[in-house]
């Protein structure tokens, strides 16, 4: 199968406001493009391709600026 998937969150910092310099929502945003094989009916192997980025973080924050890109490979066995 080939796949596309997008995913966005905004949220509000719990306790944050003007005093920890938020003054709007915080957002994440991932983009991923995937493929897989079911090699046989209960084994899927899957490869994608993730971009994930975190957006209007305090400078404070371990997740001011923070992303993560890369490639995924997977295995999956059902019962």
């Amino acid at each position: 199968y080939v796949a596309g998937r997008y995913n966005t969150v905004d949220a509000e910092i719990a306790g944050a406001g003007a005093n920890f310099g938020v003054d709007k929502p915080v957002s994440i945003e991932r983009y991923e493009i995937s493929a897989g094989w079911f090699v046989n009916k209960n084994i899927l192997a899957k490869v994608a391709y993730i971009d994930q980025k975190y957006k209007d973080y305090p400078d404070t924050s371990i997740l001011y600026e923070g992303k993560f890109n890369g490639f995924m490979v997977e295995a999956v066995v059902g019962f």
